[in-house]
């Protein structure tokens, strides 16, 4: 197969989702820079983890490579309009919970510009708070937690305990929910916090099932962060442009991907 490129930079297919990977582990050292916090390093493990394993299966091309582990660029012509009616839905159904037994959902968001000390700290001013939360969510947060909830935890889990359902319904959620615990306690969250992070847990993994790419869930996850801090935060002139940004992007990825047979199913 004909190579093509310049220099070094040289491989047989379009690099879409090797660039989206790359830019997410760029943005998780710049948004540590610029909050002043090595603690966001963290969420660039579990994407470095994924690349790491999918170039384990020897697949070829760095695409390839990825491709195996669920970060594709196929389908997406299902994936955006599946991941956002995805994230809608628990934005309704996690409404529909706090509404009965009392609740904030923005405990459930990870905030990487709400608070004071690190607002104090970071170069980001005040104002432009939200829109930088909004935008850590599709480059930062979302692809992190899926690369890890989605991927890393049920394919350990399968090699474990050779079951797909126990490794996707039971393990995978169970660690994602943990990792709540600490914030949860820490904000007096109520335990239906618990059951909103659960359906948005089974939203995301049955769009990765259903479409067979990561970027499903990434993006469900990543509109429904961005509506809880909409909903609780409110949204200024620049975060209209950010959202604009994020919908022009999946519009243009809708656009020229295509289109594959939905099934859905756990392992091969």
């Amino acid at each position: 197969m004909k190579t093509k490129g310049i220099g070094v930079f040289r491989d047989t297919k379009s690099n879409a989702t090797v660039a989206y990977v790359i830019f997410c582990v760029v943005f998780v050292m710049v948004f540590a820079l610029m909050f002043k916090d090595a603690m966001f390093l963290v969420f660039g493990f579990p994407i470095v983890l994924l690349f790491a394993l999918g170039s384990s299966f020897d697949g070829g091309t760095t695409e390839q490579d990825l491709e195996t582990v669920g970060w594709s660029s196929g389908n997406m012509k299902n994936a955006v309009p599946i991941g956002i009616v995805g994230g809608l839905s628990g934005l309704m159904i996690g409404g529909l919970i706090t509404n009965f037994v009392p609740g904030q959902m923005a405990s459930l968001v990870p905030d990487l510009a709400g608070t004071s000390s690190i607002l104090t700290a970071s170069v980001i001013p005040a104002s432009l708070s939200i829109s930088a939360n909004i935008f850590s969510q599709f480059m930062v947060i979302a692809p992190s937690e899926e690369a890890l909830s989605r991927v890393l935890i049920p394919y350990a889990s399968y090699k474990a305990f050779k079951n797909w359902i126990i490794a996707f319904v039971v393990i995978a959620p169970a660690i994602w929910i943990g990792s709540h615990i600490p914030t949860f306690i820490a904000q007096g969250a109520p335990q239906s916090m618990y059951l909103v992070l659960f359906v948005l847990a089974m939203i995301t993994t049955a769009g990765f099932l259903l479409t067979k790419t990561i970027l499903t869930a990434i993006i469900s996850h990543g509109v429904f962060n961005s509506g809880v801090i909409i909903i609780n935060g409110g949204i200024d002139i620049t975060a209209y442009f950010i959202v604009f940004l994020i919908i022009a992007v999946l519009a243009y990825a809708w656009f020229k991907g295509d289109a594959k047979p939905l099934k859905l199913s756990i392992g091969r």
